[in-house]
């Protein structure tokens, strides 16, 4: 399927936007600009204040993948029509030395929106956020340098293209110490990009984060390297009131609740465990850290293929019913693999809240399971097979090559091959069945 292409942007919205490009020319940063005749600026939105759909917008033409629909503009109204209220803007390119890029062609078949396409889907209904990271989207945490040139670069781009908040989905390079009291140089670093966003931003903006399982309740079985590695951030953003909300990925390999105990992606107990564990509030070395279901927005799968874990409507809708409808809402990977399959994840949730643009609702709060006190270092004993517990920092006394096995200590550097690719080792661990390479990336880079 050919991808929608746009009416020139050449002389006119240049004019448009001088000022913007005015101000970052200093940095060697292009900022995409409107069409001619367009409106360029329009206001930031604040959280929204009822239940959130939210969905990945794919900035390229993803279509030999899920060739039922490729690339759409943002301001694409069948998105609203099938219930999505929050799109996030997938993604930025990060320079080695930090720059965001943020242009037509900075990769393969992408063209970004204009200011004036974010404006038109707002003025949809939309809250619209830029997301930074995802699987082949890294950033060196462990440079002061790199961190100050990310805020430096990004900063005018969320200005200049009427983004309303900013989605961190770093999925590789951040590590904790190995005791949550004291930050990491990565988690550090993290907090000073955040941060530093913020500070230069409008009161309000809005920020979100997407970290996959491992990095927040992985915490509940040890905490050093990735596990739990999100949780001190995600801490001090709920507790300050800057968070919106969590949108963790409830995909992409086995999950934890706050005992430990393992559970199969793609499964209504295991949503429902990982959910009331934060809402409850999961203690990691004596400090306890809650989400509660006003500030959580799981992240599933919109479609089969879209990623490990994937949940029909009808299990989607047992596990929203199981929790009272309580969370803030429901997010997916991603808008574009939903419309490439009749927009079934939408079209159910959308239902699950009522219409297109739901209010919120008073809904029964459950009552969390009771789980006691993990001890970190302690194996838990799994809800279902039993797996063994991933150690944080392994040593593979050779490096590891030929095909991936589950159960085997990888070191960083490690190349494995599986369903007739090739993967890179990111982050030293023992792999588990269900976290095969193209379902962890935050583990393993595709090559």
């Amino acid at each position: 399927m050919r991808r929608t292409v746009r009416p020139g942007r050449s002389a006119a919205r240049a004019i448009a936007a001088l000022a913007a490009t005015a101000m970052v020319a200093s940095l060697g940063l292009t900022i995409g600009l409107s069409s001619a005749g367009a409106a360029d600026t329009c206001g930031q939105k604040s959280r929204p204040t009822g239940k959130v759909l939210q969905g990945y917008w794919e900035s390229w033409d993803n279509s030999s993948v899920h060739p039922g629909l490729g690339y759409i503009p943002i301001d694409d109204t069948r998105q609203a029509q099938h219930g999505y209220n929050v799109l996030m803007a997938a993604f930025p390119v990060i320079a080695p030395d930090g720059t965001v890029k943020w242009q037509d062609g900075m990769d393969t078949g992408v063209d970004v929106p204009t200011p004036a396409q974010v404006c038109a889907a707002k003025a949809q209904g939309h809250t619209v956020l830029m997301s930074i990271g995802g699987a082949n989207a890294s950033i060196d945490l462990s440079s002061t340098a790199v961190a100050d040139r990310f805020v430096a670069t990004i900063v005018p781009i969320l200005k200049a293209n009427n983004f309303d908040g900013i989605d961190i989905d770093i999925e590789a390079g951040l590590t904790g110490s190995g005791s949550i009291g004291t930050l990491s140089t990565s988690q550090s670093n993290l907090i000073r990009i955040i941060d530093g966003i913020l500070a230069q931003m409008p009161a309000g903006f809005g920020l979100t984060m997407a970290p996959e399982t491992a990095y927040v309740t992985g915490g509940s079985v040890v905490y050093g390297s990735i596990w739990g590695s999100y949780l001190p951030i995600i801490k001090k953003y709920v507790d300050n009131g800057r968070l919106w909300w969590l949108n963790m990925q409830y995909y992409n390999g086995s999950m934890y609740d706050c005992a430990g105990g393992s559970y199969a992606a793609g499964t209504v107990a295991g949503f429902v465990a990982q959910t009331r564990c934060l809402d409850a509030g999961l203690t990691v070395q004596g400090t306890t850290i809650r989400v509660p279901f006003d500030k959580q927005v799981p992240g599933l799968p919109a479609q089969p293929g879209a990623g490990g874990g994937y949940m029909t409507p009808a299990l989607v809708a047992q596990a929203w019913s199981q929790l009272g409808g309580a969370p803030k809402g429901l997010m997916t990977w991603s808008i574009n693999w939903d419309g490439s399959k009749g927009w079934t994840f939408g079209d159910n949730v959308k239902a699950l809240f009522g219409g297109t643009t739901p209010t919120p609702t008073s809904t029964p709060t459950p009552t969390p399971t009771t789980t006691p006190t993990p001890t970190p270092t302690t194996t838990p004993k799994p809800t279902t097979t039993p797996t063994p517990t991933p150690t944080p920092t392994p040593t593979a006394t050779t490096p590891a090559t030929g095909t991936w096995v589950a159960n085997r200590a990888y070191g960083v550097g490690d190349v494995v091959t599986y369903a007739g690719k090739q993967y890179r080792c990111r982050q030293a661990h023992t792999s588990l069945t269900g976290w095969e390479p193209p379902n962890v990336l935050a583990l393993w880079l595709p090559l």
